[in-house]
């Protein structure tokens, strides 16, 4: 047999998921997006921006 053996369940590597909801602008309603990540996701950030003036979000350039 070749290739890496496999592990059992027990030992199996545990992933945190980590989700993001994120709308355009402040009246748009998130809880779509809230209902389909809160069961999976350890932690989920909500994030509100208008991209309306073409300005480039400080810090968040890793997520395009």
């Amino acid at each position: 047999m070749t290739g890496r053996p496999i592990r059992p369940a027990a030992l199996r590597a545990v992933v945190d998921v980590i989700g993001l909801v994120w709308v355009s602008t402040d009246e748009r309603n998130t809880q779509r997006q809230h209902d389909a990540l809160d069961p999976i996701c350890l932690k989920v950030f909500e994030e509100k921006i208008s991209g309306k003036l073409g300005v480039e979000e400080p810090g968040n350039s890793h997520w395009r």
